[in-house]
């Protein structure tokens, strides 16, 4: 973004009767572009129509299915293509009725080498994530949404004599005054619709949030058509000119209908289908082969059953049951070994972008004992919540004695995505101290990694000193559980215990080099005193999470006044502090207690509850798989609930 890359997404292609066994159903599109397996990439051959910025954009993400005999959703891919690549080319001319500054022209795919580097997500994600995320399709609402309301403004000119060129003022006000009563009720009407149904969006919805999802969508979709149209009639004859945008935006609106994955006909059919129980299976039987109906387009009807059902979509030896986006039906776990031993870098060959994708034994270690999920080497958003959790879960510590504090904080990982959900509860006083920290992952990171987290911490306060006395942690992932015990001694000796135990913690080594440290929430807790009471962010604090052995070294940043960003409201002075973690060696690295690791990292603290106390604002952790954001979403301290994320 900084250096002006930006990507186009070539998503459709043509769909001929007679071919569709050679096509794959996804999100509403057929893919018939295939890559072929290559030493160090592929190479891909297809055609694409309707490539917004064609020719434009400096790179392309495109979908594509490898050739093979695995089954089909494991082998989608999404690669990056550079517009100048070899083997790229966009014949044809962009002559449409509406939306003509999108610039969609064909994009041609010819023999073009894409290398391995070029993934832009893992194979198998692209494809599972169509499949589980209806709601995508919603942000073509958004657009048209956006066109109402330009509509609107452009009346309310038109009428008011605001807009140049028009009469000023309309005299027909009271008479079309109806008019634009009735497209202010339409917009209004189909934003609260939308917005209530965007709001329930999540991986692998219940049934009742893809129907509003449904609703909402058509009925932008109608909308949109009314109130352009609408605008122009109001505001007369001149509106019809191209001079004026009025005429603009009623030929833009006419292809909102018309956008897959939910065509207004798709999405009807799909939501009288739903409501009265049809069965999909029978459903695909009464359809054409060129039919776009929801049992071909990946967008499937929730199912009255769990059994999976066979769909026409690709090549006879892909005709297997297929899973549709509310059944979790593949098989995680044995799809593990099949990644590369060596972690990938994918980096865009003119700018800095760079996503790690995960080891072998990193996705091994994330699906021990589950075989639930569709998924098919998914670690990146597991790993970042991972990652995350040692870093967070003592951001919430009161500096002094004071009043219990109950904090939230909310976590965005991989494109922004909510992974995690931190809830903090923390008291000090008469010398003693406790800190209780609960981890649950949200969102997308919820379908990767079934994950929560109890982890507590209580013990001694002195006028210049903090000496815990004994640290429990309990983590479930994936239906399996670990238990960590730290127990502090007044001679600074620390005995530990862990399930399942840790051989590498037995030797007398790492029992010398765990002496005199304290636990991750401690740490902080120990930060955050220094800071309430010299102001100073240095500080390196010896680290033992009941797995692995670190130093925490704290430096001053610089003060910044921050203002509302991301999903926060929240704006004001405040405090930085930068972090790093500096892993022991002789013990498991790069792997906490909690199961994941970041390098580096900053805190924003702020006085926002009264007194002394130095509170969590705002975080960023540069983990192995990118930048990992926390948010204080709620403090609760004497009676008071502040709230920054609405």
């Amino acid at each position: 973004m900084e250096d002006g890359a930006f990507y186009g997404q070539p998503h459709s292609e043509p769909v001929e009767q007679g071919e569709t066994d050679a096509r794959l159903g996804v999100g509403g599109r057929r893919f018939g572009t295939t890559a072929r397996k290559v030493d160090g990439g592929y190479v891909v051959n297809g055609r694409k129509f309707f490539v917004s910025l064609a020719g434009c954009a400096p790179y392309y993400a495109t979908p594509a299915i490898r050739l093979g005999d695995e089954p089909w959703i494991e082998r989608t891919l999404y690669l990056q293509v550079p517009k100048d690549a070899s083997g790229v080319s966009f014949p044809g001319e962009w002559d449409p009725m509406g939306m003509r500054a999108t610039v969609s022209r064909d994009m041609v795919l010819e023999d073009l080498f894409v290398p391995d580097a070029a993934e832009v997500l893992p194979p198998g994600l692209f494809g599972a994530m169509y499949n589980a995320f209806p709601h995508l399709v919603l942000s073509f609402s958004a657009t048209f949404l956006g066109l109402m309301q330009a509509a609107w403004d452009a009346a309310l000119a038109c009428l008011t004599g605001r807009m140049p060129g028009a009469p000023a003022p309309h005299t027909e006000i009271a008479a079309k005054g109806h008019a634009i009563a009735e497209m202010l009720f339409a917009i209004e009407s189909a934003r609260a619709l939308y917005y209530r149904a965007i709001s329930a969006a999540e991986v692998n919805p219940p049934p009742e949030a893809v129907q509003r999802a449904r609703a909402a969508h058509v009925t932008v979709q109608r909308a949109v058509v009314t109130v352009t149209q609408e605008a122009i009639r109001v505001c007369g004859g001149r509106t019809f000119l191209r001079r004026y945008p009025l005429e603009r935006y009623a030929r833009d609106a006419r292809a909102a209908a018309l956008m897959r994955q939910w065509t207004e006909e798709i999405a009807t059919q799909q939501a009288w289908e739903a409501a009265l129980g049809l069965d999909a299976q029978g459903a695909a039987a009464g359809a054409s082969a060129t039919s776009v109906g929801c049992q071909k387009d990946g967008a499937a009807l929730p199912p009255m059953n769990l059994t999976p059902r066979v769909d026409i979509v690709a090549s006879p030896q892909e005709q297997q049951p297929r899973p549709v986006y509310c059944e979790p039906a593949l098989d995680l776990c044995h799809l593990a070994a099949s990644l590369p031993v060596r972690p990938r870098r994918w980096r865009t060959p003119q700018h800095n972008s760079v996503i790690h994708l995960p080891q072998r034994d990193r996705i091994g270690q994330i699906c021990d004992n589950t075989c639930s999920m569709l998924i098919a080497r998914f670690s990146i958003l597991p790993a970042i919540v991972l990652s995350f959790i040692s870093a967070i879960v003592a951001l919430a510590a009161p500096a002094q004695e004071s009043a219990p504090v109950q904090l939230r904080i909310e976590v965005y990982g991989f494109a922004g995505f909510h992974v995690l959900t931190n809830r903090t509860s923390v008291a000090a006083s008469g010398g003693r101290y406790s800190i209780a920290t609960d981890l649950d992952t949200r969102g997308i990171a919820s379908v990767f990694v079934d994950l929560n987290s109890h982890s507590e911490v209580r013990g001694r306060l002195t006028h210049d000193a903090v000496h815990p006395d004994a640290y429990l942690g309990d983590v479930h992932r994936n239906g399996s559980d670990r238990h960590y015990r730290i127990d502090y001694h007044a001679d600074g000796t620390v005995a530990s215990d862990q399930t399942p135990p840790s051989a590498a913690l037995r030797s007398s080594g790492a029992v010398e080099q765990i002496k005199g440290t304290v636990d991750q929430l401690t740490a902080f807790f120990i930060l955050e005193r220094q800071l309430a009471q010299h102001g100073s962010c240095g500080l390196v604090v010896p680290v033992f999470d009941g797995l692995s052995r670190y130093n925490l070294r704290f430096t001053d940043a610089r003060a910044e006044t921050l203002s509302p960003a991301g999903p926060q409201n929240f704006a004001g002075p405040t405090v930085a502090c930068n972090i790093s973690r500096e892993d022991i060696a002789g013990f498991p690295a790069n792997q906490d207690a909690n199961g994941g690791t970041y390098k580096r990292g900053k805190i924003w603290y702020a006085r926002i509850a009264g007194g002394d106390q130095m509170v969590p604002v705002r975080m960023e952790f540069d983990t192995e798989y990118g930048i990992v954001e926390g948010y204080l979403a709620e403090l609760r301290v004497r009676g008071v609930d502040l709230r920054f994320i609405d």
